[in-house]
């Protein structure tokens, strides 16, 4: 186990074309950026407050910006009644800090609810995420929102070997197609990596079994220009402490990294990994849980 003073946030690199993990940690890759970064002064601006009813609640998922300086994103609560305090709703703010509303979800079966979810956009100003319930089965949706405000459930899960509560963003390919992840449902109830074409069709590209990964939470995939998948589990493994993987294009599952849990390579992986131009994979870990005795000093 490690010792007290070792139980700090990782940032993590996996060598894809080798075995060797590197570890570097963040504080002092933050402390070699801020002696590189000029000393002007920096802005804070406020741009939205939520206010926890109809504008959305609880903005966990990460933003993007569109060429005019739109942002958009996703609440998982508010917007409007149900699910205790409100299903989520798709936002946007522009420049000047005016928030709308996109989409506020009743977590319906013609609808979804909370969206975990950052979203992406295509040519046209549509826009795709998931929900982590909600649908025609209550375990999660695949939805398209028109530039109008239209939504359309592409797909829901069933909680079966498809897949359930889809709690990770998506990407998309030249064709269309959407890939994520689930955290539950498969074929051994671990969770799946899945596809969805764009006239709703599901395939599920892998089901894991937990020697390969479990439960992959708030992740979505990477994906290199030959069309393979890239990904990581928040369980799983030789030692039940998450894996970085890769998925080819014909199929093949690859285990690229098993975390052991130590202070070497830490555990529980959330977050989504980002790949260089040589195919390395960057990503963060949590850090292993001291024992009782560092807690408590027995």
């Amino acid at each position: 186990m490690p010792t007290p003073g070792q139980h700090c946030i990782r940032l993590s690199r996996i060598a894809v074309r080798g075995r060797n993990a590197v570890l570097t940690l963040i504080f002092a890759v933050t402390l070699a950026v801020a002696t590189t970064t000029s000393a002007q002064a920096q802005t804070f601006t406020k741009l939205h407050d939520f206010t926890g009813g109809r504008d959305g609640r609880g903005p966990y998922a990460p933003l993007f910006r569109d060429s005019a300086g739109n942002l958009y994103g996703s609440t998982t609560a508010g917007g409007t009644n149900g699910c205790g305090v409100g299903c989520g709703t798709v936002f946007k703010v522009n420049a000047s800090g005016h928030e709308s509303i996109l989409h506020r979800f009743t977590d319906e079966t013609n609808d979804g609810g909370l969206p975990y979810t950052s979203l992406i956009r295509d040519n046209a100003g549509n826009l795709y995420g998931t929900t982590e319930t909600g649908g025609t089965f209550e375990t999660g949706t695949v939805f398209k929102l028109s530039p109008t405000g239209k939504i359309t459930l592409l797909y829901s899960f069933t909680g079966g070997n498809d897949g359930g509560g889809p709690a990770g963003g998506l990407i998309r390919d030249a064709a269309g197609n959407l890939y994520g992840t689930t955290e539950l449902g498969g074929t051994s109830g671990l969770g799946t990596v899945f596809k969805v074409s764009p006239t709703g069709k599901e395939t599920v590209l892998h089901s894991f079994a937990g020697a390969d990964g479990a439960l992959p939470y708030l992740t979505s995939l990477v994906m290199d220009a030959k069309g393979n998948l890239y990904g990581v589990t928040q369980q799983g493994g030789a030692s039940n402490f998450g894996v970085v993987y890769k998925l080819s294009k014909s199929g093949k599952f690859t285990v690229l990294h098993s975390f052991a849990g130590g202070t070497s390579d830490g555990c529980e992986i959330f977050g989504t990994p980002a790949m260089d131009k040589s195919g390395n994979l960057y990503g963060t870990a949590k850090p292993a849980e001291p024992s009782a005795k560092e807690w408590y000093g027995r």
